[in-house]
């Protein structure tokens, strides 16, 4: 099933619980599509983005989705992410690096 995502998924804020949870799961499966369709050598080679592959792209996705679901299990955003409260502090590009690093 190949799934499209409109322009709206984008640009606009989902309306209640039920319409971000089909949102999350659309954008989700989008995001499986587009991966499954990668050889292995196409996840690992450097891209444009700061040598960063779809590999490196999906351990940061993975990341943030963990500190994400901390802050709204009311937990330290840091802790789930596996950084250094200084490095949290320092901000999103201090943190990118470490899960680069990694």
């Amino acid at each position: 099933m190949d799934e499209q995502l409109s322009e709206n998924d984008a640009t606009t804020l989902p309306k209640d619980k039920t319409e971000l949870l089909d949102r999350i799961r659309r954008t989700g499966a989008h995001l499986e599509q587009t991966i499954g369709r990668l050889s292995p050598d196409q996840l690992v080679a450097p891209g444009a983005a700061a040598g960063w592959s779809v590999k490196d792209h999906l351990a940061h996705i993975a990341v943030w989705e963990v500190g994400l679901a901390a802050l709204l299990q009311r937990r330290p955003r840091y802790a789930a992410m596996d950084v250094g409260e200084a490095t949290y502090r320092r901000g999103a590009d201090a943190i990118n690096e470490i899960v680069y690093e990694r």
